[in-house]
């Protein structure tokens, strides 16, 4: 439930994929301004008999962090990487790490300048391929809508949430960039479905018993989705300056620590070569095409409150989780420390306050004529 100027709130409802025996013990969101939800997701354990932690990411909004016109190279990745370490380290000690960045010889990445000397830094991305993969996909939609403007434009003032489903799996991921036919499908369904968004109003703390009709469409390539009025805000993006309304994808996926923790050990034993001094690892961080996913960054929060050990490294003389969202940078070799942060209370993409009453009554959008 979500507050909307102290007097409605707007149900929302999204699914999550579970595996048989996980035990829920907490939910973790963040909202955007327009409210929908930046990330949401679950933690607890891989079972009643297990005392394993897990982290199930529901749903996530990817910022747009930097527009761009082709896909950024890994070496401007790593810099953006290590300038914004450098800029959070000087705004929280006062103290610049380093200086000099240039190009390294791979390995390492780069190379700068410290007060006792120069230092090799190999910056690696924590990131989740398997989400991002699925984002990409889903970007693949967003286009194919953006290309039919004047087929959607009764969807203004909404956000459509979407996920997708085969016979084999609960949730997937969406139809490939090849899939013609489902995409086609799937238009249509949006041409012509018509958004309510009165079922989702309640008055403040008002709590259903039972969920209410939402909806639902479901096409016969197995893409579902349902729409809520947008409130509070508006995001700038390209998709809502063309048409008017935001689309937003659920997918759900499990991460426990142990996993987690031995993907992430594996990746910095294959970096620990001659001429790698510092291992710069980036949460949360920019990627090719220009936007930060919220869900690395809780996941790297994730396992630092759940700490296993790094070492032992022969060369690597230092490794660091630098989190973008909130500015947070630990070490977690040679020992555990936080270094700095956080410095902030988030990542708020950009946005445009909507006016009360300009685009329908109680956050609904106003009907087309």
């Amino acid at each position: 439930m979500i507050d909307n100027d102290g007097q409605f709130s707007l149900l929302q409802m999204l699914p999550v994929y579970l595996p048989k025996g996980v035990v829920v013990e907490e939910f973790v969101s963040t909202m955007m301004p327009w409210h929908a939800p930046s990330f949401l997701g679950l933690k607890g354990q891989l079972s009643a008999d297990s005392t394993e932690r897990v982290l199930v990411v529901a749903s996530e909004w990817p910022n747009s962090w930097l527009r761009t016109v082709q896909r950024l190279s890994q070496e401007e990745q790593e810099r953006f990487h290590a300038y914004r370490f450098r800029t959070d380290h000087t705004l929280a000690t006062g103290e610049v790490p380093f200086v000099g960045v240039s190009k390294g010889n791979d390995p390492p990445d780069i190379v700068a300048t410290t007060k006792d000397g120069p230092i090799g830094i190999e910056c690696m991305t924590f990131s989740l391929g398997q989400r991002r993969r699925a984002q990409g996909l889903f970007r693949n939609i967003r286009q194919m809508v953006a290309a039919n403007p004047d087929s959607f434009l009764h969807l203004a003032g909404s956000v459509v949430h979407m996920w997708f489903s085969d016979e084999d799996s609960v949730l997937t991921r969406p139809h490939s960039q090849n899939d013609k036919i489902s995409a086609e499908k799937l238009a249509r369904a949006l041409a012509q479905y018509r958004p309510s968004g009165e079922e989702m109003l309640r008055h403040r703390d008002e709590v259903p018993e039972q969920a209410p009709d939402f909806g639902f469409v479901t096409t016969e390539a197995g893409a579902t989705f349902y729409s809520v009025p947008m409130a509070g805000a508006a995001p700038v993006s390209g998709l809502f300056s063309l048409l008017g309304f935001e689309l937003s994808m659920s997918f759900s996926t499990l991460h426990s620590e142990k996993e987690e923790w031995r993907s992430l050990q594996e990746k910095i034993k294959r970096k620990d070569k001659p001429g790698n001094d510092w291992i710069l690892i980036s949460s949360g961080a920019v990627d090719p095409v220009g936007e930060l996913h919220p869900a690395e960054d809780v996941l790297a929060g994730f396992l630092l409150e759940n700490p296993q050990p790094v070492g032992p490294l022969e060369h690597i003389k230092r490794v660091t989780i630098h989190m973008w969202s909130t500015g947070l940078a630990v070490d977690i070799w040679p020992e555990r420390r936080v270094l700095f942060g956080p410095l902030y209370n988030g990542s708020v993409p950009a946005h445009q306050p909507l006016t009360p009453g300009a685009h329908g009554a109680a956050g609904s959008p106003a009907s087309p004529n």
